[in-house]
C-alpha cells in the first residue's frame, strides 16, 4: 500500500509527500479533527510549478482516500472540500480562482474548529 510522510505525519522533514507511514489504519476512525488537519497539511504546500502539483496531487489522493474508507464518520461533506482536492492545477494557473479557494477553506477549517461541519457550498 502507498505510504506518505511529511503532510500527514509528524516529521521534522519540510512539508511534502515521501513515501514510509500507511495512509491510514482501518481502525482509526476520519474524524472531523483528522479531515481538518489534513486540509491545513495541504494548504501549507507550496504548488509553484508541476512537480509540485505532482506531489500536491498526490497528498490529496491520501485525503480522498481517507474519505472514501470513512464511510458514516463523516457526514456530507461541503463542495468547498471536494473542489479544493481537485483543483490544484486551476490554482496554480489562476491566482485569482487560488485566492478566492483559499478563503473559502479558511472559513471552512473555522467553521470545523467550532465543531461545525458545513454540508453545503460556502
Amino acid at each position: 500500500m502507498s505510504k506518505v510522510e511529511g503532510v500527514f505525519s509528524s516529521s521534522s522533514r519540510p512539508i511534502g509527500v515521501r513515501v514510509v507511514e500507511p495512509i491510514m489504519s482501518t481502525l482509526t476512525p476520519y474524524t472531523v479533527e483528522l479531515l481538518a488537519q489534513d486540509l491545513r497539511c495541504l494548504m501549507q504546500m507550496r504548488v509553484a510549478d508541476l512537480h509540485d502539483l505532482n506531489e500536491w496531487n498526490q497528498a490529496a489522493r491520501v485525503v480522498q482516500d481517507r474519505l472514501a474508507l470513512s464511510g458514516t464518520t463523516l457526514p456530507h461533506l461541503s463542495e468547498t472540500v471536494w473542489h479544493y482536492l481537485i483543483d490544484a492545477d486551476t490554482r496554480l494557473k489562476d491566482l485569482q480562482y487560488a485566492t478566492m479557494q483559499t478563503e473559502r477553506m479558511r472559513l471552512l477549517l473555522e467553521l470545523m474548529d467550532r465543531g461545525v461541519l458545513p454540508d453545503e457550498k460556502l
